[in-house]
Order: structure tokens, then sequence, then C-alpha cells
């Protein structure tokens, strides 16, 4: 059992949460790190291909416009 301070202006009190709303609270911001993370990728994989295409020109043997 994990045991919550809370303080409110002047009302202070305790909360006893269970076990298992601590694991369930624990893998929600799992998650949300988890997506926070993912959606930092897109840019840099961005970059990363746009970086590649003259070499994917010359492997095609195609101009850059085609290319994009």
């Amino acid at each position: 059992m994990m045991l919550l301070w809370v303080s409110a202006s002047r009302h202070h009190c305790f909360f006893k949460m269970s076990q298992s709303e601590s694991h369930s609270q624990r893998r929600s911001w799992s998650f949300a790190l988890l997506l926070a993370s993912l959606f930092t990728l897109g840019p840099f994989s961005v970059d990363t291909y746009l970086v590649s295409f003259p070499a994917i020109g010359a492997t095609l043997a195609a101009s850059s416009i085609e290319v994009r």
C-alpha cells in the first residue's frame, strides 16, 4: 500500500493507494513516456532521409526531381 500526501491550502491529508492503483499509475506514465519518445523520432528520421537523396539518385540513375 502506498501513502500519498496531499496538501490543499490549509487542509492536509493522507490518501491510501492500493498496489494496483500505484502500478496502473506507473504504467500510464510509462506509456506516455513511450509515446513522447516515439514522437521525437519523427523529425530525426525525416532529416536522415533527406540527406540520402543524392545517394538514392546516384544509385537509381534518377534526377533530384525524380527522387522527390
